[in-house]
C-alpha cells in the first residue's frame, strides 16, 4: 500500500464534463483517494484506492465516463465495476 503522507508523490484532479463536477483528491477519513462528484443538487464521494497511478486512472475513466452517461445512478454503478475490476484483476 502506498500512503502520499509517507511519499512525495500525490495526485489531485479537477474536471467538469456534461456539468458533473469530478475532483480526485487525498481523503485522511478515507486513507484513501476518492472522486468526489457533483452535478446540480447532488454529489458523492466514491473511495477508489490509496494508489495515486490506480487514482490518476480511476480519474480518467470517470471523464470518458461522463461523456456518455445517462445518468448519476448509471454513472456511478459503472464507475464502482470498474474500480472493483481493478481490484480483482490487478490484486491493488
Amino acid at each position: 500500500m502506498i500512503n502520499p503522507e509517507k511519499t512525495e508523490e500525490k495526485f489531485s484532479a479537477e474536471a467538469t464534463v456534461n456539468n458533473i463536477t469530478f475532483s480526485c483528491i487525498w481523503d485522511d477519513d478515507y486513507n484513501s483517494y476518492v472522486l468526489s462528484v457533483s452535478k446540480l443538487s447532488k454529489s458523492s464521494v466514491l473511495e477508489i484506492s490509496d494508489n495515486p497511478e490506480v487514482a490518476r486512472k480511476a480519474f480518467e475513466y470517470a471523464k470518458d465516463l461522463a461523456v456518455n452517461s445517462i445518468n448519476y445512478l448509471a454513472f456511478r454503478a459503472e464507475f464502482e465495476r470498474y474500480i472493483h475490476n481493478l481490484y480483482s484483476v490487478n490484486k491493488i
